[in-house]
Parts: C-alpha cells; sequence; structure tokens
C-alpha cells in the first residue's frame, strides 16, 4: 500500500529533533538510517522514481492520551492548520504527485472533511481554495476500516455499511458537500473459522462487486434477478466519481478512481 500513498519513518521525527528541531536534507536523513553506502542509493534512485504516484501525510492521527496539553491541542482545527502546511510542502516539492489525507481518531473520522462542517473548536470549515494551485485536483481522502475503530461487535452487515458510509464512504456521494476520491489504505477483521460469516467482512464484498450507477439511482436491483434489495445510503456511487477495486491480503485496499 505505500506504493500508492508513500508515508514516512519515524526515523526522520528523530532525526529532525536530534538536529535541535532543523530540518536535514532527505539525504542526511538516509545515510544516517542506512550508512553512507546504501542511503546515497536509496536517496538517487529516489530522485528519478517516475513511477511515484502520491505522498500522504501523518498516518493515523491518534489522540495523546499521556499528555493533557496535547490532548487538549487534538482536534480538527489544529488538523487543518498543519494538513494545509504539509500539503504545501509537498505540493512545492513536486507539483505532480496526489496528496493523502488521513483523518482523526486513527483514521476512522473523515465527516468534517466532506461534510463541511465547523473545524472545531473553531468555527471555519474545509475548502479547497486554502489549498492553492492543487485543492481541487490534487487532494485524496483515506480511511481506515479496522472492526475495533467502529464500537461494539456487530452481525447486521447493514449497520457496518452504514457506519462506512458516515466515517468516509459519503466522500464519494453527491449527498457530500465536499466530494473527494477515497482509498481505504487500512482495514482488518480477525481471521479465523467464522471469517467467511463475518458481518464486518461481508460490506467490503458486497461493495467492491456492486454496479456502479450512472445516475446515482439508489433503488438499484444487484442480484439480477430483477429483485429490489434493501436501499441503503451508500449502494450506489455514479461511474464518474469512483470505481473500485478490493484486494484481499496481508495488504489490502479499496482503490477509488479519481473523478476529476
Amino acid at each position: 500500500m505505500n506504493a500508492i500513498r508513500l508515508t514516512y519513518a519515524i526515523e526522520m521525527i528523530d532525526q529532525y529533533y536530534d538536529n535541535g528541531e532543523q530540518d536535514i536534507t532527505i539525504q542526511t536523513a538516509f545515510v544516517d538510517a542506512l550508512g553512507q553506502e546504501d542511503g546515497t542509493a536509496i536517496y538517487n534512485k529516489g530522485k528519478t522514481w517516475q513511477s511515484l504516484v502520491s505522498m500522504a501525510l501523518r498516518n493515523e492521527l491518534r489522540i495523546p492520551l499521556s499528555d493533557t496539553q496535547l490532548v487538549n491541542s487534538y482536534g480538527w482545527q489544529n488538523w487543518y492548520k498543519y494538513i494545509q502546511q504539509g500539503a504545501d510542502a509537498i505540493h512545492s516539492a513536486n507539483s505532480d504527485v496526489l496528496i493523502f489525507l488521513s483523518g482523526l481518531d486513527s483514521d476512522a473520522n473523515l465527516t468534517a472533511i466532506f461534510q463541511g462542517t465547523a473545524l472545531t473548536p473553531g468555527t471555519g470549515t474545509f475548502n479547497r481554495d486554502d489549498f492553492q494551485g492543487y485543492g481541487d485536483d490534487k487532494l485524496v481522502l483515506e480511511l481506515h476500516v479496522y472492526d475495533n475503530l467502529y464500537g461494539p461487535p456487530t452481525s447486521n452487515c447493514s449497520v457496518i455499511t452504514e457506519k462506512w458510509f458516515n466515517a468516509g464512504f459519503q466522500a464519494l456521494n453527491s449527498s457530500a458537500v465536499n466530494q473527494f476520491p477515497l482509498v481505504v489504505t487500512e482495514f482488518g477483521f480477525p481471521q479465523n473459522a467464522s471469517t467467511d460469516e463475518d458481518a464486518f467482512l461481508n460490506p467490503a464484498v458486497k461493495t467492491s462487486t456492486a454496479p456502479i450507477s450512472d445516475d446515482g439511482d439508489n433503488s438499484g436491483d444487484s442480484s439480477g434477478d430483477g429483485s429490489a434489495d434493501e436501499p441503503s445510503s451508500a449502494s450506489a456511487l455514479p461511474r464518474n466519481q469512483a470505481g473500485i477495486i478490493l484486494t484481499l491480503g496481508f495488504m489490502a485496499a479499496v482503490v477509488l478512481r479519481s473523478y476529476w
């Protein structure tokens, strides 16, 4: 998955603090971590990496429970402030790559972005114009859907589907204030004898194989036998907004084709 949204090593954060909170070059970071020969080789390869598609920002922004001061600063307002700084830095360095935005609560919550609600504790809202020159065509949302992030276990597939929709998939729907392409960059569930009956897994399989409507009609019949399925607010995605591929394995993702 990191081939899709390249992230960063904790080593780089350590180096920043070891250097008196002053930035160091990427080449220096590689050499310090990998040695002169290997670090230089990786750096030179990276400079000519033609298949680089995107860059991510901080993965899984979690609430820092052990530090009261940091707990009080955790919220959408500060998220927006620092996301803009990071995204601007990436775009300035490479204007071609897509930039992945990870939400709050271990990336299980993207609501303030696509619903356009207040970036609390402030009153501002997400605005693409704040990402000058790339807000309309370079931003992608990423979502994590581990079963333990969405409340008590349930055997009701509709409940899980609705939770996913509210957490992030609504960004693909015309009901969203801000529509975005979305990639599920991580998901997980218990892998045991009952996995094939797991209500958490079934929505993913159904979503990945469901027909995609051109007109956004939610009344659809996905069974092919003429019968009407149970309607769901997340059941239909316009074809020009998203194509879905589900890959299961050690690394799994739902990749949604950009709508632009």
